[in-house]
């Protein structure tokens, strides 16, 4: 004679399953989270610039990183008409480290975020001295 699980037993397994089923289908479908939000909180500067220079300097210092200088200047770009600041960070190493920021809501977001945001080599904030080649008298 075959004994039958109690009733409780099996509707418990039917509750597990169902509760697992929910949170995979929470997680696995779109909007059963929110996604974490990209870039860095914004701290407020005097200026586009100012507000790169203090968030990116903020945002380097959260991910523990050693930063020697920061140089931030306005290169005249935009990004889905958000504008541009280039930054150069020196970290200590033999090179400098390019960053493009834009702020977009109250997050700094820079081209390591979002890397279609266009961080080309530009001369921005570089200023050319001629000099004659003829001599003064």
């Amino acid at each position: 004679m075959r004994r039958n699980p109690p009733k409780s037993l099996a509707y418990g397994l039917v509750a597990v399953a169902a509760g697992g089923l929910a949170v995979g289908l929470a997680v696995g479908l779109p909007g059963g989270s929110a996604p974490a939000p990209v870039g860095y909180p914004v701290v407020p500067g005097a200026g586009p610039v100012a507000t790169a220079t203090a968030s990116l300097r903020a945002e380097l210092a959260a991910q523990r990183l050693r930063l020697v200088q920061l140089a931030c200047v306005e290169n005249g770009r935009s990004y889905q008409g958000h504008e541009i600041v280039r930054c150069s960070a020196d970290f200590g190493d033999p090179h400098v480290q390019a960053y493009c920021t834009v702020v977009i809501g109250n997050r700094l977001v820079t081209n390591y975020e979002n890397p279609r945001i266009p961080c080309r080599p530009d001369w921005a904030g570089w200023h050319v001295i001629a000099f004659s080649s003829s001599p003064h008298t």
